[in-house]
């Protein structure tokens, strides 16, 4: 049934393109008219990025899809080419239908005409994998091109009035404003973009409408057969005991895989310290850095040593169970199987007793590595918020201060050379735009670690939740692995959750830090500049999970209220 389903979406695809030829020759029309039109290099440049973001992306498309279509064409071989050594059969006991890489039915002269079936079938599934990869690969090339002609209008866009400082003129002539002529052409791109983007739209909504509804068909039959093979062979504890280590392997895994590939932005984060550093001018804005420098510090030492432990005790629960196994049920250590030994369950096969030491060796050091990469990762995360919370303390103590020396001497209309609040102001105001660049560049640099980790996190605390109230009834010693990682995993995500909220919480202190000042003793362009300030800091800086979640202790309570709900409904159905 799914070799089916998969067939008659690849083929609608390609005739659903077909029927639409029309719609696809306007769509590479526009795409070679937005080329003839590029008018200066930066366009050609932003467009010939979107463009080999595209090719780059079709062209994992079609690798991974003829891979994908290559291993399920010789699994088949492979399987009969090997058959010797599986349950002791020989190669003529196989049915030939087995060999080929999905069932047919051709009746009674299937042995008759098998090599021609068999070149069918082969040809069948090539001929669907390259349809495939031509409709959405046209996709994938339309969507960038669309999204390359967004970028050149938003660059123009942005760069309006930006040379015009000393020659404005509000009254200039239609012809000779140049602003208005680059505005009016935007417009005019941005209305056949959206066109262009409607097409698409057009194009593919039908496709995309039977690639849903199909693929979740055959998703769904694909996780029932995936599960009826599995009974068999796996208990409901081997999925308990096993998936949340894997889980765990992948969240910390993927942190430093994301913070790698975003290595740019971390070097940024990091010059944006160094600099803030050299910048601080009085002593008391550097014992404020210093101050969140050093609380930053801590908290990092704290949670590696919390890691250190919890892994500690991961790694030498089987061990120690194993030096007084004397003393369990009365068992002697040759009678426990050596796959308890280890930290995590491990499938090598039949050869795992002749490999047990090499295989202990790499388990241990897995642990150890994943461990030192989430420190790493979570270190640098506490680190950069709290740099981000003393600089917005900075700003807060030197606004707070505003006006609080004129009492005597305050002059309303003083000049703006001799106005020292106006230069304070003004210099908090381009530091607060810094700090909310800083700040974004967190959130851009782990929005998405969050999002894996949180949603993982989620599924792995149920898991080992579950496994707790499972081995309640059995001894300490089943419960204690579970529940050391339900704690871990908590406290892991407080930790997350609760410097997202002192960066929500920091964002807006400079907003009260005006409050209490003597903003009354200050000239009007200073208060101009103070509401600026009080504007920007109305939507305060927050850490999201893939600007879906937003990290604060209050999400936090609702994750362990939703998560022991489910703990408690599972308990009561026990």
């Amino acid at each position: 049934m799914p070799s089916l389903i998969i067939s008659i979406l690849f083929s609608s695809k390609l005739l659903i393109i077909m029927l639409n030829s029309k719609k696809v020759k306007i769509c590479l029309n526009t795409i070679q008219k937005d080329w003839q039109l590029v008018n200066t290099d930066v366009e050609r440049i932003i467009l010939q990025q979107h463009t080999r973001y595209g090719q780059y992306l079709a062209t994992f498309y079609a690798v991974f899809v003829h891979t994908m279509t290559t291993l399920f064409m010789l699994k088949p071989i492979i399987v009969s080419l090997i058959t010797d050594d599986i349950s002791n059969t020989t190669k003529s006991s196989i049915p030939i239908a087995s060999r080929l890489p999905f069932n047919v039915e051709y009746g009674e002269k299937f042995n008759q005409y098998i090599y021609l079936i068999a070149v069918h079938n082969y040809m069948a599934v090539f001929t669907r994998s390259f349809a495939t990869i031509a409709v959405d690969n046209l996709y994938y090339v339309l969507i960038q091109h669309a999204c390359g002609m967004f970028s050149i209008i938003g660059n123009v866009l942005e760069n309006i009035g930006k040379n015009n400082a000393n020659d404005f003129n509000v009254k200039s002539d239609k012809i000779k404003d140049n602003n208005y002529n680059k505005t009016l052409h935007c417009l005019r791109r941005h209305l056949d973009v959206i066109e262009f983007a409607e097409n698409i739209e057009a194009l593919f909504t039908k496709i995309f409408l039977i690639n849903l509804n199909l693929n979740m068909i055959c998703g769904s039959l694909a996780g029932v057969q995936t599960l009826y093979l599995l009974i068999g062979s796996i208990t409901l504890d081997d999925i308990f005991e096993s998936l949340p280590s894997l889980i765990i392997s992948i969240i910390f895994s993927s942190k430093i895989m994301i913070i790698m590939l975003n290595s740019k932005k971390v070097k940024i984060c990091l010059n944006t310290i160094r600099k803030d550093w050299l910048s601080a001018n009085t002593d008391v804005e550097r014992i404020i850095l210093q101050r969140h420098t050093r609380y930053g510090q801590y908290l990092a030492v704290f949670y590696a040593a919390f890691m250190h432990v919890t892994s500690g005790l991961f790694i030498f629960k089987p061990i120690m169970l194993t030096l007084m196994t004397d003393d369990i049920i009365n068992a002697t250590k040759s009678s426990v199987p050596l796959i308890s030994r280890l930290p995590f369950r491990v499938e090598y096969g039949e050869k795992f007793n002749q490999y047990i030491y090499p295989i202990t060796v790499h388990s241990y050091t897995a642990v150890f590595a994943h461990v030192f990469a989430t420190i790493a990762v979570d270190g640098l995360y506490y680190c950069l918020i709290q740099h981000a919370c003393g600089m917005f303390s900075i700003i807060g103590y030197t606004l707070e201060n505003i006006g609080k020396n004129n009492d005597d001497s305050f002059d309303a209309k003083q000049a703006k050379i001799q106005d020292n609040n106006y230069s304070k102001t003004l210099y908090c105001l381009r530091r607060h735009l810094l700090v909310i660049e800083f700040a974004e560049h967190i959130e851009s640099l782990f929005t998405k670690i969050f999002l894996i980790n949180f949603n993982l996190n989620m599924i792995a605390g149920s898991l080992t939740g579950i496994q707790v109230l499972m081995n309640l009834e059995k001894s300490a010693n089943d419960v204690a692995g579970p529940i050391t990682i339900y704690i871990a995993q908590f406290l892991h995500l407080f930790l997350h959750f609760w410097q997202a909220q002192f960066l929500l919480d920091y964002s807006v202190l400079p907003y009260e830090s005006i409050c209490r000042a003597n903003w009354y003793y200050a000239s009007h362009r200073c208060q101009k500049l103070l509401l600026l300030i009080m504007n920007r800091t109305m939507s305060p800086c927050k850490i999201t999970a893939g600007k879906i979640v937003i990290l604060s202790i209050e999400s936090f309570a609702t994750v362990v209220k939703t998560s022991l709900s489910y703990l408690t409904m599972f308990r009561s159905l026990q």
